[in-house]
This record gives C-alpha cells, sequence and structure tokens, in this order.
C-alpha cells in the first residue's frame, strides 16, 4: 500500500512539473465538452477540494441548461401547432357558417316571403290581372285584385314542386288570390352534399274574381260539354258517374245510362253551355238564365216506324196477357216470353199472375187501344233506348160493363244477340 502511495506522489509530481492544478482542470472540461458521455472519475489528490467542487458544479449547470433548451425548444413547436391547427379550425367554421347563411338565404321561402311583402306594401305591379279561370282568358280583374288585397295580411302555401319549379298559393285567410311559380336560376353543390339554388319569381298569376259564380253541370256520360267554347274534363269532373234514374235492371244486361257532375268555378259572365250527344249532335238544354245549376239530360230523338211499330205490339201484347186475351201456350205466357231477357223479374210476376189471379178477370167481348203514342225516344247507347208508350185500352166484357184502362208506361230495351228485349218497365202515372 505504501508503494502504490508513493507511486502516485511520484506521479503527481510530475504532473505539478508539467502544469498547475488549473491547467488539468481546463483540460478535463475539454473533454467534457467534446463527449457528454465521459465523466471524470477522479480528482488530483492533490487539488483543492473547493475548486473541484465548483467544476463539478458548472457541468451539472451546463447539462440542466441544455435540457431547459430542448424543453423550450418543444413548446415552442407545440404553441406553433397549435396555433396553425386554431387557425385552420377558425378558417373552417367562418367557411361553414357562411354557407349555411347562404343555403338559408337561398330556401325558396324567403323568395316568396319578400314577394308578399311587395304585394302587402300595394305593389302589385308584378301580378298577371289579365284572364281569370281559363273560361275567360280575357278578364282583367286589376282592381278587383287590389280590394283582395288591400289592408290584408297575406300569407302563402306550398301547392305543386317541380324539377326546377315550385308553385305557392298566396292566400288571404283560407282564400286563394294569386298564384306564384318560382323557378330555379342556377344550382351549386358546396360541402359535397348541400345544394343551394338561387330561387327567382318567373311568374304571379291572380286568381280573384271579383263577382265570380261556381256552376254544377250534370250531363250523360259520353256526352261533350263545353262552357263559353272549352270542353269540360278531367279537372272539372267530380265524383263517380251515377245510374240513370229508374234504369237500375239495365245494368243486368248491358252497361247502364249514367250521368256524370262538372264543377266550374271562376265565371263573372253568364256562360254559354253546350252539349253534344254521343253522335255529334247538339243537345238542346233547357233555360238556365241566372241558374247555378244546369242540367242536360239524354237527347230525345223521333222513333223510326219500324222501332215504334215493335215497341207497341210488346206493349198491347203485354197488356193482352193480363186481360186474358193473349193466345198462346201457358194462356199466353208463351208468346210474351219472347219480349224479355232468359230470367226475367217481368216473366216470373206474369206466371205467378197467370197461376193466382188470371182466373178472376171477366172474358170481354171486344177490346180497342186509342190515344196511342210512343214519344221520348231517348238513346242511352247502341245496346240500350228507353221510350214512353201511353194509351187507352177500351172494353166491354162479358156482363156488358164497359171499362177503360189507362196505360202510362216507359220501357227500357236492351240489345242482346241482336234483339231488343224489355230489361225494364217503369210507370209514369
Amino acid at each position: 500500500m505504501e508503494e502504490i502511495k508513493k507511486q502516485n506522489s511520484d506521479e503527481m509530481k510530475e504532473i505539478k512539473l508539467e502544469g498547475n492544478a488549473a491547467d488539468l482542470a481546463d483540460a478535463i472540461q475539454t473533454i467534457d465538452i467534446e463527449e457528454d458521455s465521459i465523466e471524470i472519475e477522479e480528482v488530483s489528490l492533490n487539488e483543492e477540494p473547493e475548486e473541484a467542487d465548483d467544476i463539478a458544479e458548472e457541468k451539472v449547470s451546463r447539462k440542466q441548461k441544455k435540457g431547459k433548451k430542448k424543453i423550450a425548444k418543444f413548446w415552442k413547436g407545440f404553441y406553433i401547432y397549435i396555433g396553425i391547427l386554431a387557425v385552420f379550425m377558425i378558417f373552417v367554421f367562418i367557411y361553414v357558417w357562411n354557407t349555411m347563411k347562404k343555403f338559408q338565404k337561398s330556401q325558396p321561402e324567403h323568395t316568396v316571403e319578400s314577394l308578399i311583402e311587395t304585394l302587402e306594401s300595394g305593389d302589385i305591379s308584378s301580378i298577371e290581372t289579365t284572364g281569370g279561370s281559363k273560361f275567360e282568358p280575357d278578364f282583367d280583374g286589376t282592381e278587383d285584385l287590389k280590394n283582395a288585397l288591400d289592408g290584408k295580411e297575406l300569407d302563402y302555401q306550398l301547392k305543386t314542386t317541380g324539377s326546377d319549379s315550385l308553385t305557392y298559393n298566396i292566400l288571404v285567410g283560407d282564400k286563394v288570390v294569386a298564384e306564384a311559380t318560382l323557378k330555379s336560376d342556377s344550382d351549386k353543390k358546396v360541402l359535397g352534399i348541400i345544394t343551394i339554388s338561387d330561387w327567382k319569381v318567373d311568374k304571379v298569376v291572380s286568381k280573384v274574381a271579383g263577382n265570380s259564380r261556381k256552376y254544377t253541370i250534370t250531363a250523360p256520360a259520353g256526352y261533350k260539354v263545353k262552357v263559353n267554347g272549352i270542353e269540360l274534363g278531367e279537372d272539372e269532373l267530380k265524383g263517380e258517374p251515377k245510374p240513370v234514374d229508374n234504369a237500375e235492371f239495365i245494368a243486368e244486361y248491358t252497361t247502364a245510362p249514367t250521368v256524370v257532375t262538372y264543377k266550374v268555378s271562376g265565371i263573372t259572365k253568364e256562360p254559354v253551355v253546350e252539349a253534344f250527344d254521343i253522335a255529334g249532335n247538339n243537345v238542346s238544354i233547357p233555360d238556365y238564365a241566372g241558374k247555378n245549376k244546369i242540367e242536360i239530360g239524354y237527347q230525345t230523338e223521333e222513333i223510326s216506324e219500324d222501332l215504334k211499330s215493335y215497341v207497341l205490339q210488346v206493349a198491347f201484347h203485354y197488356s193482352d196477357f193480363f186481360t186474358g186475351t193473349l193466345e198462346g201456350e201457358q194462356d199466353g205466357l208463351g208468346t210474351i216470353r219472347q219480349y224479355f231477357p232468359e230470367g226475367s223479374y217481368y216473366i216470373d210476376l206474369a206466371d205467378k199472375y197467370r197461376v193466382g189471379d188470371m182466373w178472376m178477370y171477366s172474358d170481354l167481348i171486344s177490346s180497342e187501344f186509342r190515344d196511342v203514342s210512343v214519344s221520348e225516344y231517348t238513346k242511352y247507347s247502341d245496346t240500350c233506348f228507353s221510350c214512353r208508350v201511353k194509351f187507352v185500352r177500351s172494353m166491354v166484357l162479358n156482363t156488358h160493363e164497359s171499362r177503360e184502362e189507362t196505360s202510362d208506361e216507359t220501357f227500357y230495351y236492351v240489345n242482346i244477340d241482336g234483339k231488343w228485349l224489355v230489361a225494364d218497365i217503369k210507370s209514369n202515372l
């Protein structure tokens, strides 16, 4: 051990010869600066303790400063990133906000509300007031519209939508006073999902007719009806067709005649109403002046002589059967059977009468048909018609008692397999 101490003492002396302790410290410091990982493990035993402590503290301080510099650089970068992100988010927010404002302003309701403000101010220059309903295209309703809007609060309601257009009803209360059509001037897609349209008022048409009247018109199905030269169609047709009165049994054998109802509005003057039957013939219409309900019936015609003879033969034979004077099997039932469709109610009725009541009828000495007429021949279709048969039957019973019976009945005929048969009979007495 003493030998080691002695050896170290000799080495230290040699170092003192080469330089003092301060020079040694500088050398060690230089080594520390170049390589951070190298630490001084040993200090000269002859070096002053205070000087060695200062050197160690200085090294620690420099390491701490380097660490602080690294931390400072991290936070500086972090703050810059946060700042850039914040600016970007603000930019996105402003862009989305402005886009949504544009989208909101582009809604068609704003255009309609702007139009309503203009109308409420008394400016109706944008409204077409010429031409009321389609039945009065030359009608000028400027004054009527002014009166309808004066001092009124307006509202609107969506009526129809199209691919690039919208139609709104302009309302006073629940009454439509005008119709506004909007069209999309341009469409632009933003944010990938939102379409911004530039809606413009295309036209505004007045729906006000000062003293307008509504008409209800009934007419046979298949007839053409015109009001002021305009043919009525699906827009005016209301409800379902209804069968003609007293023609219920016809439907059992062929298409029953029906009547349809039309509703016409927006008429300010007495209209001109015309009707044409299925053959295109002009149909006479009862006087409708001052009336709101116009009834157009099936057109009656003159019956041909051949058809007239046939319907009289049917009527006379039917009467003969019930007086017990008709020849043929089963007391004449076989004779009248040829005039009715198979399974007819009237044949069943006649058979019951033949079996139960015919025996009570007195035999006739003589019989005569007088005051005979066939009128009101009405052709409903190629397979259906009706006519009114009237006559007075004068009879002398076997008791020498005179008797007269008046018959006034409407016969409804249908064509089955090319032959006219009685579908129904209605008494007019």
